[in-house]
């Protein structure tokens, strides 16, 4: 099944070109990178701890860098679409996320919202 047809609604402007699948490795921002093999968050070389859900999402965006998401589209995507969990959820675990890969969390740099949307990943920003 294609990742596009697991994902529900939203607007036509998120829906554009394909969605990545992860490679081995991920740059997540600057000294943070994300190893899809292991599964594993690593800041400078030392592993940081991630929850299962907070690996997939970040799986997710650090595969589409730059492409912004809807939270339905997040949830259907890390987590599956018969999840029965309501969208915030989303909005959570991109707090917990950033409190891991963000300088200032509360001013947020790489995992960034997008308004009217939901969230997007800018590695390099």
């Amino acid at each position: 099944m294609d990742v596009l047809d697991r994902s529900s609604g939203g607007s036509s402007r998120t829906r554009a070109g394909p969605i990545n699948e992860p490679t081995s490795r991920l740059v997540v921002t600057p000294g943070f990178e994300l190893d899809v093999a292991t599964r594993e968050l690593r800041h400078n070389g030392a592993r940081v701890h991630l929850r299962p859900r907070e690996y997939a999402l970040l799986a997710v965006l650090a595969s589409n860098p730059g492409r912004a998401f809807t939270r339905r589209q997040l949830m259907d995507l890390a987590w599956g679409p018969r999840q029965a969990i309501g969208p915030r959820a989303i909005d959570v675990h991109v707090h917990w996320l950033r409190a891991k890969i963000e300088l200032q969390p509360h001013r947020p740099a790489h995992l960034v919202s997008v308004r009217g949307i939901g969230y997007r990943l800018d590695p390099r920003r």
